[in-house]
């Protein structure tokens, strides 16, 4: 985490490099995101018999329960960085749970409002975030978490928000490499239900973002039809009043990256 002394840094960075063989993120300047081998996940860690994968697990275990070390996966981390939050502003997260983005909106000092509409997740993401996190009682204290739908979300009162994530509900076909479940039952039908339904919260995600502010859009598919046609969706929508702006250049600047898909079938 950016927020620990510089000090415990160091050590970290030691114990991660040459006791753990771990690896900065090549394209992240600020040297605060580590990569495992790629031979290692969350099995192959746990193995009896690993002395490498059983020591990471330590490792983990003891950083995430102090808040010195945070979890994610490196593309999970994109939106969040793609919003460049800046400290004290008010973020909404408008589909939270299990949590990992609302902690790096804390983490950037915004403070927010963390919603999900299941109260199964919602109360999973009061637990990782307030009970497992690690975070100081001083992040926690700019976190409000709700449970409302995400296409009806209630607009604020005295404006709007200066950033928006909106992380919605997917096909999840970019997981396949680490969920085997998703491949067997996956169909183009799913993307195409799901469509709508992303459109909808997308478009009052923007309608309760300020004027000037910043939403991220995002998913867990290569889908089109739930990217670059729900954004196409929302542009048509505002009539003027959305644009499409690029990655900031000054964010993970040696980030390999290619634009939008501008045709696309539908099955």
């Amino acid at each position: 985490r950016a927020s620990i002394p510089s000090l415990l840094k160091a050590s970290l960075t030691a114990t991660l490099t040459q006791k753990l063989s771990l690896s900065r993120v090549p394209y992240d300047p600020s040297g605060f995101i580590w990569q495992c081998p790629d031979e290692f996940n969350k099995q192959s860690i746990s193995k009896r018999g690993n002395k490498h994968g059983s020591d990471i697990a330590v490792f983990l275990r003891q950083g995430l329960s102090d808040g010195t070390l945070a979890r994610q996966e490196v593309v999970s981390m994109f939106p969040v960085l793609a919003l460049k939050v800046r400290n004290g502003e008010t973020c909404l997260d408008l589909c939270a749970s299990p949590g990992s983005k609302t902690q790096q909106l804390l983490e950037a000092g915004a403070f927010v409002f963390a919603n999900d509409i299941h109260p199964g997740r919602v109360s999973a993401l009061h637990d990782a975030i307030v009970g497992r996190s690690g975070l100081p009682s001083a992040c926690l204290q700019r976190l409000v978490i709700g449970n409302h739908d995400g296409s009806a979300f209630p607009k604020p009162a005295g404006g709007g928000f200066d950033k928006v994530l909106t992380d919605v509900p997917c096909s999840g076909d970019g997981t396949i490499r680490k969920d085997g479940s998703i491949l067997p039952r996956w169909n183009p039908s799913i993307s195409n239900g799901l469509h709508p339904i992303q459109v909808e919260i997308a478009w009052r995600g923007l309608q309760v973002l300020k004027v000037g502010g910043i939403m991220a859009y995002s998913t867990c598919t290569y889908n089109p039809i739930e990217d670059e046609a729900v954004v196409q969706e929302l542009v048509r929508r505002g009539k003027g009043t959305v644009e499409v702006i690029n990655w900031p250049a000054d964010v993970l600047p040696g980030l390999k990256k290619r634009g939008g898909r501008t045709k696309w079938r539908v099955a």
